[in-house]
C-alpha cells in the first residue's frame, strides 16, 4: 500500500470511480485508461514468466560444469562509486557475478581472474570505477591468482574489445565469461562475435530457480515487478541496436 505506483494507481482509480458517478464518461475513460495499463503491467505475472523464459536455457550452463580456462572474465555493471562507502563503492543487483567468478577461480577454472569495466570516477575521466572493485578484491584476498580489471568500458561491446586485447597480449587461448543469466544472452552473442573460444557462466537468476510458480496476481501494481519489466526489455532492445550495429 505505502508503493507509489499503489498509490498512484489508487489515486487514477478513485478519480476515475468519482468522474464515472458524476456520467463523465470520456473523463473517466480517459483517466481509467492509465490505471488500466499499470494494473497490467505491475499486477499481473507475465514479466516473470517472461524473465524465467530468458533465463531458463542458461540454468545448465553454471559454475558446476564450467571447462578450465585461461582466464575468468566477470562482466561489470555490478558497483557504483559511492564516497561514503566502504572502499568508495556500492553493490548494484548483479553482485553475485562476483561470487561466481571467485568461486571459479578457487576451483581451480581460471589461471586469471578479470573484473569487469565501468565508466569513470566522478572527476577523474581517466580512472575507471573498476579500480574500487580491484582493490576491495586484493585487499580481502579473494583470489589467489592474477587479478585485473578491464578498465573504462561503457557497455558490453566496449568489454568484449577490451577482451580480445588482453587475450592476444598474454596469449591466453580460452576464456570463460561470467555474467547474469538475464544479460547472458546478448553478452554470449557479442563474445562469439569476436571469438568462438568463449565458455559461459551463467548467474545472478532473477526468477528461473528463484520464485517458484504459479507467480502471484497482485492486487496493486508493484513497482518491483516494473523494475523486473524494465530489465527484460532492456535486453531485448539492447539485442535489437547490436544487430543492427552490426555488433552480434
Amino acid at each position: 500500500m505505502v508503493d507509489p505506483l499503489a498509490l498512484l494507481w489508487l489515486g487514477l482509480c478513485g478519480s476515475a470511480a468519482w468522474l464515472a458517478w458524476k456520467r463523465r464518461w470520456r473523463a473517466a475513460a480517459v483517466v481509467g485508461s492509465p490505471a488500466g495499463i499499470l494494473f497490467l503491467l505491475g499486477s499481473l505475472p507475465w514479466p516473470e514468466a517472461l524473465v524465467a523464459a530468458r533465463e531458463a536455457p542458461y540454468a545448465e550452463r553454471n559454475v558446476a560444469p564450467a571447462p578450465a580456462a585461461d582466464a575468468v572474465v566477470m562482466l561489470g555493471g555490478i558497483h557504483d562509486p559511492s564516497v561514503h562507502d566502504p572502499y568508495g563503492f556500492a553493490l548494484r543487483a548483479g553482485s553475485q557475478r562476483l561470487v561466481a567468478a571467485v568461486q571459479l577461480v578457487r576451483e581451480g577454472k581460471g589461471q586469471a581472474l578479470v573484473l569487469g569495466g565501468s565508466g569513470p570516477l566522478p572527476g577523474q575521466p581517466d580512472e575507471s570505477a573498476a579500480s574500487l572493485l580491484s582493490a576491495f578484491a586484493r585487499q580481502w584476498q579473494l583470489s589467489q591468482v592474477e587479478l585485473l580489471d578491464l578498465g573504462i568500458c561503457q557497455n558490453t561491446r566496449a568489454e568484449a574489445v577490451r577482451i580480445q586485447q588482453l587475450k592476444a597480449e598474454r596469449g591466453w587461448e580460452r576464456i570463460t565469461i561470467v555474467t547474469s543469466a538475464l544479460h547472458m544472452e546478448r553478452a554470449e552473442a557479442t563474445m562469439r562475435k569476436l571469438d568462438s573460444e568463449v565458455a559461459i557462466v551463467a548467474c545472478d537468476f532473477r526468477i528461473y530457480g528463484v520464485k517458484q510458480e504459479p507467480w502471484k496476481t497482485f492486487p496493486f501494481p508493484t513497482t518491483d515487478r516494473l523494475k523486473l519489466l524494465h530489465d527484460y526489455l532492456h535486453e531485448v532492445v539492447g539485442g535489437w541496436v547490436y544487430r543492427w550495429r552490426g555488433w552480434i
